[in-house]
């Protein structure tokens, strides 16, 4: 059921009735206007009612149209619900924290939140160009002189169902999941932390995708659970099991790696490479390159192109490993092969552009065929060619050819 649909957001609500209500707030990859909100599916699996805030765009949910939108949803909530979560990453972790109050949240989930795309409150390259000052004020999270906190044992019902925001409802704990050594995440949680009361966990090694983990409902539902309880032991023991299994974990690994022990990020790629995410592995191939042994990472990643080869994304990543090893033939093959199966994708036009701006040179020899679209590589060992890096150099009396225009 649509509650709210603005320029700003569309609220969906799905009532299947209980006692427990999730409240969601997208991460700035998904947008309205499909009919989804973030953590539907999970919400369909665990039998919960929802409610599902999605911004049309990144743009960290502006203050008076989300009032608006939990002012079209709490007639339908009102003495209902005991329990609601409040859940998001990212811009969603942000928005859960900041309208907790409004929501009568009994617990926060908030995975990797911001403190703020404000200038003036943190330098955050990574999103800074999504504040609009007309739509962003007084946006980190903060507790209010009149809170209570709702105490202790775990189990208590922090205020009566459907109270009105400040009418008496004390506020549930907020846990916080992050990278801690995400430099840039810690730094929002850090204003964060000193603006309200937040309880945290640490998920080192996963980097900003901090909810990946947990995107199954047998890692969600006792998280939940024991959320509820104020079960932060049983908490910190789910977050640690999830960390372990997280697909992004082998990736940071490898970059914290690389800078003391090169040998381990090659060692680490080996043995984590079948769980990683596939778009992780251009930057490990990066990594390698340095080392000279990019090619290990880049015929991998033909082999796996070769068993999707209607998959735009994974050509994309063959052809981000070749730009990083300096390999323009095959840059430019798989960057046109995933533009070719979604023209409209912003980011395999980007890849195509970053292709076709490399310089090229006469054939080398030693580099052996073009490997096609799709198609694998013929070692067993999964090397594509030399495992030395490729330092291109033109061939005796021939010229670099410009490099076409970017699309």
């Amino acid at each position: 059921m649509l509650l709210h649909d603005s320029e700003h957001m569309e609220l969906h609500f799905v009532d299947r009735g209980g006692e427990r209500l999730l409240l969601t707030f997208n991460e700035m990859g998904l947008r309205a206007g499909g009919g989804r909100f973030w953590g539907d599916t999970l919400a369909e699996r665990l039998g919960l009612s929802a409610a599902g805030f999605v911004s049309r765009r990144p743009n960290w949910f502006p203050a008076e149209d989300t009032r608006r939108a939990i002012a079209a949803l709490l007639p339908r909530v009102a003495g209902r619900f005991p329990e609601r979560v409040a859940y998001g990453l990212s811009q969603g972790a942000n928005a859960a924290l900041r309208f907790r109050r409004e929501l009568g949240a009994t617990v926060v989930l908030a995975f990797s939140p911001q403190a703020s795309i404000d200038p003036a409150d943190i330098v955050d390259a990574r999103f800074a160009h999504y504040f609009d000052p007309a739509l962003h004020t007084d946006m980190i999270p903060a507790d209010l002189p009149c809170d209570a906190h709702a105490p202790g044992p775990a189990g208590a019902a922090p205020g009566p169902a459907g109270a009105a925001p400040g009418a008496g409802r004390a506020l549930g704990p907020a846990y916080v999941i992050h990278d801690p050594r995400d430099v840039l995440d810690a730094r929002h949680v850090a204003l964060i932390r000193a603006r309200m009361t937040i309880v945290e966990f640490a998920l080192p090694f996963v980097g900003h995708s901090s909810a990946t983990p947990f995107a199954n409902t047998a890692t969600m539902r006792p998280l939940i659970e024991a959320a509820l309880r104020q079960d932060t032991a049983a908490m910190r023991a789910i977050c640690v099991a999830a960390r372990r299994r997280s697909p992004s974990r082998a990736y940071t690994l490898c970059h914290a790696a690389h800078a003391r022990r090169p040998a381990a990020t090659l060692r680490l790629f080996r043995a984590h490479r079948d769980a990683a995410p596939r778009e992780s592995w251009w930057l490990v191939a990066r990594l390698l390159a340095l080392q000279g042994l990019g090619w290990e990472v880049i015929g991998w990643l033909l082999e796996r192109a070769a068993t999707a080869p209607g998959n735009a994304e994974i050509q994309a990543c063959v052809a981000m490993a070749a730009i990083e090893l300096e390999d323009r033939r095959i840059a430019r093959r798989f960057a046109a092969a995933s533009v070719a199966l979604d023209p409209a994708h912003p980011t395999w036009r980007w890849v195509q552009g970053r292709a076709d701006a490399m310089p090229c040179f006469e054939d080398r020899p030693e580099a052996g065929p073009d490997p096609a679209p799709g198609a694998g590589v013929g070692r067993r060992d999964g090397h594509a060619g030399p495992q030395a890096r490729h330092t291109p150099q033109p061939q005796d009396g021939a010229q670099p050819c410009p490099p076409p225009a970017r699309v």
